[in-house]
């Protein structure tokens, strides 16, 4: 074996004073002690032609003794220790092996119950709910549940074996629900197991009384945040206040005492591309840090330092609208802390500051448009304005105008209307005319999309002419955007050509923060309506490349276009593809919870009702739904082959796999016989099968089966 003189195991818990280790090293070994020498000089005699192994368990409250180990280890080459610790040693040849909790499965992301029922948090519950329940089962109703439970506890062991205990008192919705409050459920432990591991309270007992008076400190105030942090974020919640200097264990700064925290494994250190290191603590050690920050009396001051260090840094990065999907690069560090947001956001609710509120709210709303978080930013603001008037007229004058405009994406304009009038309001009262212009302008985008284009002509025409006299860019432009949009819902297209030219214009040469990709969607449409494939085609794609660029960011314009790409679909006669292209638009626009704006609610239904004529009604609606149930990457991959989507493709066009789907479908098999021939799923198939049509120009299956017959290519060798 490894160690032919033996593995021997020294638990260390029981153990108080830090020079007696070495005597509890021997005693488990069988060693006698000697009158003559010392217990070092015994064990290193002893082992120093051994070769063993020593397994050291919790030295975590002995670290005082570590500087011991390397004169062992010295003298005893061939003697290996293993040594569990909540702290690292900290002594020349440790090699740190961190254990992580256990892996807890996403159901979210496509993991089966059975893949579920086999990850190692879940199994330990069962294992466990079993031993002190013996009818208890994994299954279809209880798996989510338990790997809910598993997610919320962190994954970490003790923690699921005592809520695991519990399942014989409470059913598991109920055990569930109830780990809110998660120290006060965690408390039955076996009677016969150590003390520290009877509750989870007192597990985090066991450490937190291994820290100096400086690191308490830090640890309780750290609670306040909510899904990681970073250094300089942790240096301006601690406090500007400096550690006791007669404290022996004193930090000289927060940053020693996070690496101390991390060492005793009561914050992870998280590594993230491209950014800087993140820390943060499991929820369940968070959950016993905030206890202690309320009883500390100073949770208020802490709270508001941290949302103090919300608003300031949200402030470093682009405010407004004033983004594009070239420039990005603010997205990722603001939705970092996005929980930190929301936690400061309650905490100001709380204590009653809506101007604080409303101001941090107005501060991260562009990340919120970027994402389509619609109702949860109006959630936010409804929240704030419903504290009371005591906040500013200026920040109440932009919560209106931010609220209003979430709400406009929602498709609740009346809602939204009432809040851009009280913007309009307070823009009066204090004089701001840039302000009363873009309220005005706001009022006729709600016009243009209720259709009622009069109203919507007046205000955006009053709009442009302050926009003018301010010499405002972008104000220009997406006036202009909605002018064009009010012609094409009035089918007056070149006009609406005219105005979109010119925004586009001002866009590409000005910088004007409006979203391009915007403006080339409604562009590809008017040019649709045209008859100008070709130019719509161009439009399209530009739009397309500008959204990848986004990197996701902006769906609703994803789903608007996707409904572009259909009426382009149909202006080139493919009233098949145009229809599952709308399909998945309109699944997109459900899904994100928006309405579908542009094209304007008439233009959009007469294009149903030209596909519906085209098709019939049943084919139209069985089409139209293979649409909805295609996701929207693919469905966007289908409508990037309209310019292949032609009779007279040659095989060469047609990919490796693509051949593979049609040979198969001209056999006769479904598309689940199909996927399991050739290993992939069935979601898969339908995507390949959506591009064969598209690319052959075909508007069935069979159709497709035929031109590839035509063109001899279910007949080529493999």
């Amino acid at each position: 074996t490894e160690f032919p003189d033996g593995v021997w195991f020294v638990p260390l818990a029981g153990l108080a004073d830090p020079g007696r280790v070495t005597g509890a090293i021997m005693f488990a070994m069988g060693f006698t002690e000697s009158a003559s020498h010392t217990p070092q000089a015994v064990l290193v005699a002893s082992l120093r032609e051994a070769t063993a192994l020593l397994v050291l368990d919790n030295f975590e409250h002995l670290i005082e003794a570590a500087a011991d180990l390397p004169e062992l280890l010295m003298a005893c080459p061939r003697v290996t220790l293993l040594v569990t610790s909540r702290s690292l040693l900290r002594i020349a040849g440790e090699h740190a092996l961190p254990v992580p909790p256990l892996d807890v499965p996403d159901l979210v992301t496509g993991a089966s119950l059975d893949e579920a029922a086999g990850t190692p948090a879940v199994r330990l519950f069962a294992e466990r709910a079993n031993a002190i329940l013996p009818s208890f089962a994994l299954n279809a109703s209880t798996t989510p549940v338990v790997v809910e439970i598993c997610r919320r506890l962190d994954g970490l062991p003790l923690a699921i074996e005592l809520a695991a205990a519990r399942a014989n008192a409470l059913p598991l919705p109920a055990l569930r629900d109830r780990l809110d409050r998660r120290l006060a459920v965690l408390t039955s432990g076996f009677r016969d197991g150590p003390k520290r591991h009877r509750t989870m309270r007192d597990a985090i007992d066991w450490s937190h009384g291994l820290l100096g008076t400086r690191e308490q400190v830090v640890f309780r105030r750290l609670a306040v945040f909510a899904g990681g942090f970073t250094i300089e974020a942790a240096e301006c919640v601690d406090g500007p206040e400096a550690p006791d200097a007669r404290d022996p264990e004193a930090f000289d700064s927060v940053v020693d005492a996070i690496g101390s925290l991390v060492d005793k494994s009561l914050v992870r250190r998280v590594e993230l591309p491209d950014q800087e290191h993140r820390y943060h603590m499991l929820e369940t050690i968070r959950a016993y840090a905030l206890e202690h920050l309320e009883a500390s009396g100073e949770e208020a001051d802490v709270r508001n330092r941290h949302a103090a260090w919300c608003y300031g840094f949200i402030e470093r990065f682009p405010g407004g609208w004033d983004y594009t999907p070239y420039d990005l690069w603010w997205l990722h560090p603001l939705e970092a802390e996005r929980d930190n947001v929301r936690a400061a956001l309650g905490w100001l609710e709380r204590s009653g500051d809506a101007s604080g509120m409303l101001r941090l709210a107005v501060a991260i709303r562009s990340m919120w448009e970027v994402r389509g978080s619609y109702s949860e930013a109006v959630e936010w603001f409804e929240r704030g304005l419903a504290i009371g008037d005591a906040s500013p007229p200026a920040i109440r004058l932009r919560a209106h105008a931010t609220v209003g405009r979430k709400l406009r994406r929602q498709g609740r304009f009346a809602a939204a209307r009432d809040h851009y009038q009280s913007a309009l309001t307070l823009a009066h009262e204090l004089g701001d005319d840039l302000a009363t212009a873009q309220a005005t302008f706001a009022l006729g985008s709600i016009a243009t999309n209720q259709e009622h284009y009069d109203q919507a002509l007046t205000l955006l025409e009053e709009a442009l002419e302050r926009y003018l006299r301010l010499d405002d860019e972008t104000g220009i432009c997406e006036v202009q955007y909605f002018l064009g949009i009010v012609r094409l819902g009035q089918n007056e297209y070149a006009a609406a050509a005219i105005h979109l030219e010119f925004a586009l214009d001002a866009r590409r040469t000005g910088r004007p923060h409006f979203s391009l990709n915007a403006l080339l969607n409604a562009l590809g449409l008017v040019r649709c309506e045209l008859g100008d494939d070709a130019g719509a085609a161009r439009a399209l794609a530009e739009c397309k490349a500008g959204w990848d660029k986004g990197e996701g960011a902006n769906q609703d314009i994803l789903a608007e276009w996707l409904v572009a790409t259909a009426r382009l679909a149909l202006t080139r006669n493919n009233p098949d593809q145009a229809t599952r292209l709308l399909g998945a638009g309109e699944a997109l626009a459900d899904a994100l919870g928006v309405p579908l704006l542009v094209p304007p609610p008439s233009q959009y239904q007469r294009l149903v009702s030209i596909l519906q004529c085209k098709l019939g009604t049943d084919r139209f609606s069985v089409t139209r739904e293979a649409g909805r149930s295609l996701p929207a990457e693919e469905a966007a991959a289908e409508a990037l082959v309209l310019d292949e989507a032609r009779p007279g493709t040659s095989p060469a066009t047609l990919s490796a796999r693509e051949v593979d789907v049609l040979r198969l479908l001209a056999t006769g098999l479904r598309d689940r016989e199909i996927a399991e021939s050739l290993f992939i799923s069935v979601r898969t198939v339908e995507g390949h099968v959506a591009r064969l049509l598209a690319k052959l120009g075909a508007s069935s299956r069979l159709a497709a089966v035929r031109a590839a017959s035509d063109l001899g290519i279910t007949d080529r060798d493999r």
